[in-house]
């Protein structure tokens, strides 16, 4: 009589297809989010059955189809998500106004920097932003190990606040090296 051996997350109520699903998306969980040496053996072998698999896992399963009301209520009920879009609906709102205004503003304030303004402002969007981007993260990253973990809503929080003293500056100072160093910040 021969031994075989049960794999170590199969579970005997699902479809064989559904436990070997699982078996991957757990094995690729266990990498701790890196990719691991078995990770291209796994996927090589999800590319070579992902039609048999997805056919009888898919029909396997008693999938409910939500209408768009039920899905948009079921998206909106959490207050959380609902404060993510205002912010990003914000957030893209101010950029979109200062990547317009700001222009026409200094073509306006100083119409003889139009060519040095475009080059500068290319610098302090590019650099300004990757610095910013990689600071911000660094920082975050620091102190969430430190104090709580809300230190990664409160530090983009306190540089959006921190970030309307240098603007006041961009708006009216009348040298034009000065605004656009202040608009780096």
């Amino acid at each position: 009589m021969a031994l075989t051996k049960e794999p170590r997350y199969a579970n005997p109520k699902v479809s064989q297809a559904e436990n070997d699903i699982t078996q991957h998306e757990l094995l690729l969980s266990d990498n701790e989010g890196t990719r691991g040496r078995g990770y291209e053996a796994i996927e090589s072998s999800l590319d070579e059955n992902t039609d048999e698999l997805n056919d009888s896992a898919v029909n396997s399963l008693d999938v409910k189809k939500a209408t768009l009301k039920q899905a948009a209520r079921m998206v909106f009920s959490d207050s959380c998500v609902c404060f993510i879009f205002v912010a990003s609906g914000l957030r893209f709102f101010g950029g979109f106004a200062i990547a317009s205004f700001l222009p026409i503003f200094f073509k306006r304030k100083y119409p003889d920097e139009n060519v040095l303004y475009g080059t500068l402002n290319a610098f302090v969007v590019s650099v300004g932003g990757a610095l910013s981007a990689t600071l911000g993260g660094w920082v975050t990253d620091k102190y969430s190990q430190v104090f709580d973990e809300r230190v990664k809503v409160w530090i983009p929080a306190v540089a959006f606040v921190l970030g309307f003293g240098p603007f006041f500056v961009v708006l009216f100072a009348d040298n034009f090296y000065l605004s656009m160093a202040a608009l780096f910040f």
